[in-house]
């Protein structure tokens, strides 16, 4: 079985390296997840599609809007309660192959090129397969294009609604850190705190190294896309750091720890204590925030994201003539919807990293220039998060200036 993406989704392939191979004598394990960070996977390119053939076509998934679906039912034969996610695509621009690098006295994976290693989610799916080799129930979701806003999630809870509901969890192997089990994301709670503290126990329990605790601050991955369908959806560090960045690195030792967790764990017997009908604390975010509050940086991501659907076009969102007018603006400007829409959520991710210097770079690009709104939402979006301190950043005039200088 060959999987093949559409070729309206490809992006030109221009490759850093042209092949790669883990160094010989490299354990098994890290070797394998060496070579899978080694594929550049912007969504739908040929790299991403390189990348499923080798390690997940051979689990014959079933393509579900995009995404590949993998289900492993119990020893009775009964399909688990559990639904595991990771995504497939990483948040580089383009398609290729790059060369990580493995540190064994730091324990740690890492590039040098000053390009996102792509940890995230390349973590998450290796956990993902190993746990399908060893046989571990459940329904596991290879999700599409994630880095572009949550595309295969969304496009899957709008047309397999009575399949979600099957479950009463979903976890997701895609979160920064080694501490997390994720409570709330982006506006809403996604699960509920007696789910995450018996979750972060048994963790706990299988490793006295972890320090694993329910964790209100995160942003967004595919499991978000289900809190209306599923009880409890949640977010598992997985030992990377600075993802989104050329600073990215991949702590072996936990992912690997994690991994062994994750096998011996019993899924099934976690609580389910969240109504997936009653929404909690809509359109907030909740704790601390590099030293801030989320409760108006919410407004700053969601803003910008209700112009873009879930096929990464423009206008899905408008909710009047002015928004549409603007649509129409970008849309007889000289770049495609599609460089814009990159080139917007770069900008925000960087936001959401609160990485304020790599923001401002994305601000210099061309395609943001002919994004009619960028004076009147981008900066009014990001002055007011330097000038209410949420990103507590030293460069914060850079960013001003580089905003007023579109």
């Amino acid at each position: 079985m060959t999987f093949v993406k559409k070729a309206e989704r490809e992006r030109p392939v221009v490759p850093a390296v042209l092949s790669y191979s883990a160094p010989e004598g490299t354990a098994p394990q890290i070797a394998e997840l060496l070579e899978m960070m080694s594929y550049r996977r912007s969504a739908g390119s040929e790299a991403e599609a390189d990348f499923i053939n080798r390690y997940i076509m051979g689990f014959g998934p079933e393509e579900m809007a995009d995404n590949l679906v993998v289900r492993v039912p119990k020893v009775d034969g009964t399909h688990s309660k559990t639904l595991f996610s990771c995504h497939t695509d990483t948040v580089h621009r383009d398609s290729g192959r790059q060369a990580p690098i493995y540190d064994p006295d730091m324990g740690v994976i890492y590039k040098e090129d000053g390009a996102p290693l792509g940890a995230d989610d390349s973590t998450g799916v290796w956990i993902l397969i190993s746990m399908l080799r060893h046989g571990i129930p459940g329904t596991y979701v290879f999700h599409y294009g994630e880095e572009r806003g949550g595309i295969g999630s969304s496009a899957l809870a709008k047309t397999h609604p009575e399949l979600l509901q099957q479950f009463d969890r979903a976890i997701a192997f895609d979160r920064r850190g080694t501490e997390d089990v994720i409570t709330h994301q982006g506006w809403e709670r996604c699960a509920s705190n007696e789910f995450a503290k018996a979750l972060a126990a048994a963790l706990n329990e299988q490793n006295a190294t972890f320090s694993y605790e329910p964790c209100d601050t995160g942003i967004f991955t595919d499991t978000a896309n289900y809190t209306r369908l599923i009880p409890e959806c949640t977010n598992l560090s997985v030992g990377y750091e600075g993802e989104h960045t050329g600073g990215e690195m991949q702590d072996v030792a936990h992912a690997i720890a994690l991994l062994d967790a994750a096998l011996d764990l019993d899924w099934e017997a976690l609580p389910t204590a969240r109504d997936p009908k009653e929404v909690e604390d809509a359109w907030r975010f909740y704790g601390p925030a590099w030293g801030g509050d989320y409760t108006r940086y919410a407004g700053y991501v969601t803003g910008a994201r209700r112009f873009i659907d879930n096929d990464g076009q423009l206008s899905c969102f408008a909710e009047d003539d002015e928004d549409l007018d603007e649509i129409d603006e970008i849309r007889a400007g000289a770049f495609t919807e599609n460089e814009v829409v990159l080139a917007v959520q770069d900008f925000f991710q960087a936001l959401e990293n609160a990485d304020l210097r790599t923001a401002a770079s994305f601000l210099r690009y061309e395609e943001v220039e002919a994004f009619y709104l960028h004076e009147e939402e981008l900066y009014w979006w990001a002055l007011n998060a330097i000038e209410t301190g949420e990103f507590g950043s030293d460069n914060e005039w850079e960013l001003i200036e580089t905003v007023r200088g579109c």
